[in-house]
C-alpha cells in the first residue's frame, strides 16, 4: 500500500501507521482522512495483524482537521462525508463485530 499523507510499517502481527504531515501539524486533510479509512479497512481484512498501532510524526499528534480545505464547500459536501455518515456505513458495523 502506498500513501501520501501516512506511513505503514508491519512488525509480525503490529502494523504501525503514522501521520507524515508534520509540515501541518498532521492536520487531517481529507486526503489523510480517505487513506487513513482505507489503511484501516485492508488491516482490519489481513488475518496476520492483531495490533495497530497510530502515532505521528513531529512535535504534536495532529492540531484537528484541516480547516483550510472546508473554504467555498457546500452544505452536500459536508453531509456526504461527516464522520457520521462515514461511522454509519454497514462496513463499520461489521468491524465493530471483530472475533476477541
Amino acid at each position: 500500500m502506498t500513501f501520501k499523507d501516512i506511513q505503514l510499517e508491519r512488525e509480525g502481527g503490529t502494523a504501525i501507521v503514522t501521520l507524515n504531515r508534520p509540515e501541518r501539524r498532521n492536520a487531517l486533510s481529507l486526503q489523510m482522512l480517505q487513506e487513513l479509512t482505507d489503511c484501516f479497512r485492508r488491516l482490519r481484512e489481513d488475518a496476520e495483524v492483531r495490533v495497530a498501532v497510530l502515532r505521528a510524526n513531529g512535535p504534536v499528534f495532529s492540531a484537528g482537521h484541516d480547516l483550510s480545505e472546508m473554504i467555498g464547500r457546500g452544505g452536500a459536501f459536508f453531509a456526504s462525508s461527516s464522520p457520521r455518515a462515514i461511522w454509519r456505513s454497514p462496513r463499520r458495523r461489521r468491524a465493530s463485530r471483530l472475533p476477541e
